[in-house]
């Protein structure tokens, strides 16, 4: 093992040309092998060469698992208990690694206690990660990564306006997997499945506490599965093989969401159920329960109410940065095809419910809380993500106006608003 101030040069750059660096404590690897009969020796750490040309990995942290194979580096693999990243010539040799391996030459392996990223130099990984993608919405990046075979513009069409491959970091990863059956996934107990219409989703809880999750068409059996570490930065969501091309899409929106909205909860993010359209330069959200109409009176606004355009139908993201309220679109937009990555200052917030009039009125502060918390996707059980989404919803509301909208699906409901909440 080499000491920190000697960790400068890596002697072998060929096929099995592995670099890592991370940015917190300095680790450093060291082992010898042979390449095409000749000696060389590799070592691994902080100073090695350029990052220019890099692949910049999902953030991660764990045992660090350098395997020697017929004495060239075979399979270089990073995670926790079997999670994470593994890169190598064959897949059966390098996943669900859960301890560290000496083979052959192998001169040391050190474990690497915690790092932000990982950045690595290898063709073979390359092209094993040639399925992921990075996205970033509202300012938060995750990493997506599909099977072999399936095409990012066939299942991840509305991420496209949020591409982001030179994005620094990831929030969280996920990885979708096809396996021959679900049932071969052990799940601990079912401990909910929530909502009223599908999606349905599941909750299980294993022995030791820690959840994984399901989510359904129907209330019979989970459609597929989502594993999580412990922190929610690396996960995998399962489906069947058989189904894989009607749930692969199904699979992906709904853990995205779940992941987007838990990773997210400390940074003053909101993922709000609701429809926003865009006027002169702000943005108007609308509430309501399924079936209220929240679309409805989008449409309105489109129709009779000149320079607006639609921002997001289903689930735009709210954030509350540098004392205002700031509104994204996003790719889940429900059964409107409206993918905009743009962003504006929250002009107003509107609870909608049906009524034989119209009528509108300004919400006090405690009215705005109860109007606007249970729109907000969060993870209810988790006490630190109420906490977080709590104080969100207060500081959202401390600096936009909340309305009540007692209306008719008419010309003159969207009038009414549009001349209310511009005042």
């Amino acid at each position: 093992m080499h000491e920190a101030d000697d960790i400068i040069d890596v002697n072998c750059l060929s096929d099995a040309d592995v670099s890592v660096a991370h940015e917190c404590e300095l680790v450093a690897v060291s082992f010898d092998y042979a390449v095409d009969d000749e000696a060389a020796s590799c070592v691994l750490g902080k100073d090695y060469c350029s990052f220019a040309d890099l692949i910049v990995s999902p953030r991660t942290e764990g045992d660090l698992v350098a395997q020697v194979h017929d004495e060239r580096i075979h399979a270089v693999a990073f995670g926790a208990d079997g999670h994470g990243l593994a890169f190598g010539n064959q897949p059966a040799d390098f996943l669900h690694h859960k301890s560290l391996i000496f083979d052959n030459s192998a001169h040391a392996v050190s474990k690497i206690i915690k790092f932000d990223r990982i950045r690595i130099k290898f063709p073979i990984f390359e092209r094993f990660m040639k399925n992921s993608f990075k996205y970033t919405v509202a300012g938060h990046t995750f990493c997506l990564t599909l099977p072999e075979g399936f095409s990012s513009e066939e299942y991840l069409k509305p991420y496209e306006p949020f591409a982001s491959p030179d994005a620094d970091g990831a929030l969280f990863s996920l990885t979708l997997q096809a396996v021959s059956s679900l049932r071969e996934k052990a799940t601990g107990k079912v401990r909910e499945c929530l909502n009223d219409e599908a999606p349905y989703f599941w909750i299980f809880q294993e022995a030791d506490g820690r959840f994984s999750f399901g989510f359904s068409y129907t209330k019979k059996h989970p459609d597929c599965l989502l594993f999580c570490s412990e922190d929610f930065t690396e996960n995998v969501v399962y489906i069947a093989e058989a189904g894989a091309q009607r749930y692969a899409e199904f699979a992906l929106s709904n853990a995205v969401m779940l992941l987007y909205t838990f990773c997210t909860a400390p940074y003053d993010t909101l993922m709000v159920h609701a429809s926003v359209i865009a006027h002169e330069g702000s943005g108007y959200m609308f509430l309501g329960r399924s079936g209220t109409g929240k679309s409805t009176h989008s449409s309105l606004w489109l129709n009779h109410i000149a320079y607006t355009s639609l921002l997001n139908d289903d689930n735009p993201v709210v954030r509350y940065m540098d004392g205002r309220a700031v509104v994204f679109g996003t790719p889940w937009s429900g059964k409107t095809p409206c993918y905009k990555n743009e962003s504006m200052p929250l002009g107003g917030v509107v609870r909608l419910s049906q009524a034989p009039y119209n009528m509108i009125a300004r919400l006090a502060p405690l009215q705005s809380f109860a109007s606007l918390m249970p729109a907000c996707s969060c993870m209810r059980w988790d006490g630190r993500s109420v906490a977080a989404l709590h104080k969100a919803v207060e500081k959202v509301i401390s600096v936009v106006p909340c309305w009540h909208l007692e209306c008719l699906p008419d010309e003159a409901a969207a009038v009414l608003c549009n001349s209310t909440v511009k005042r």
